[in-house]
């Protein structure tokens, strides 16, 4: 069965073309970028990493460059793997509209408990808060 092509990326898809999108990389700097631009909030693995860029090969939306120094491969966006990340980026630049101009349809009042709410339940996602005891004791 053929796979079938990207149409949307995911986060680890989107910055890894975003690493590439100014210069030529290769696969350490690419995970490095990506710890370094997300503060550790994306993790790259190894697995991943390669299995993405092999994906992405396929697809043409990357090629490896000609710079590779022994087993270090280097690779760089494709004209088709750039306009990629930027209709990405397009579409979710609009979704953060979307959700911004939700926001200030609210009521007064309604946006700050909105807000509350979500980075209380947040909280406890990103360990800042403990866990909320579910047993009741």
């Amino acid at each position: 069965m053929a796979k079938k092509p990207l149409e949307v990326l995911t986060e680890s898809m989107f910055y890894l073309l975003m690493a590439l999108d100014r210069e030529e990389r290769c696969g350490a700097e690419i995970a490095a970028y990506i710890d370094r631009k997300t503060r550790g909030r994306v993790a790259m693995g190894p697995g991943t990493l390669y299995a993405l860029l092999g994906r992405f090969l396929e697809e043409k939306l990357i090629e490896e460059t000609d710079s590779a120094l022994g087993r270090r491969r280097s690779y760089r966006l494709t004209e088709r793997g750039r306009q990629m990340y930027r209709q990405e980026l397009d579409r979710l630049r609009q979704c953060v509209a979307d959700a911004e101009s939700e926001m200030r349809a609210l009521p007064a009042g309604e946006e700050a408990s909105h807000e509350a709410n979500n980075t209380a339940a947040l909280s406890v996602f990103d360990g800042s808060d403990p866990a909320p005891d579910l047993a009741g004791g």
